[in-house]
């Protein structure tokens, strides 16, 4: 009779291990899509900063030029102040020609560095997003990961008992 409960009970014992080892298939599952999200997200991620970083190079080469620019407009300027001392209106007037033209190249140089800084931004909010998504899978990690550990704690306490139930069978 005694050792009938103990069957029965041995029964249950290994009914709760099924499932909690089912409970834990299925959180090592859910673990493994969370992991491969992550390693999508990291991969976006490092590709969105390579396109930062080209971004950023491309930034500083249009700011370079932007500046040599400046400075050549700057000789030009001081070289067409001596020019107008000492020429006549039509070479002055042919300077102001080429004077206007740089002023359209550099109005067209700040409108690609315009551009540039919104390609940027475009960068820097799709990085946001995939930092927040990433934050979202890392907590979802954490959860599965303390669901895991439960899982973990329960079939520690179900072999235990099963193991002092097989103790007691065996000293019967």
């Amino acid at each position: 009779m005694f050792l009938s409960q103990n069957l029965k009970s041995l029964c249950q014992n290994l009914k709760s291990l099924r499932q909690n080892l089912k409970s834990l298939i299925q959180n090592l599952k859910s673990l493994r899509q969370n992991l491969k999200s992550l390693i999508q997200n990291l991969k976006s991620l490092r590709q969105n900063l390579k396109s930062l970083i080209q971004k950023l190079k491309s930034q500083i080469q249009d700011h370079k030029s932007l500046n040599q620019n400046h400075l050549f407009l700057n000789h030009q300027f001081l070289s067409w102040n001596h020019l107008f001392q000492n020429q006549n209106h039509q070479y002055l007037n042919q300077n102001h020609l080429f004077l206007n033209q740089n002023h359209k190249f550099l109005f067209q140089n700040h409108q690609f560095l315009f551009q540039n800084h919104q390609s940027l931004n475009q960068n820097l909010k799709s990085l946001i997003q995939n930092l927040k998504s990433l934050r979202h899978n890392l907590k979802s990690l954490i959860q599965n990961l303390k669901s895991l550990h439960q899982n973990l704690k329960s079939l520690h306490q179900n072999l235990k008992s099963l193991r002092q139930k097989l103790k007691f069978l065996h000293q019967n």
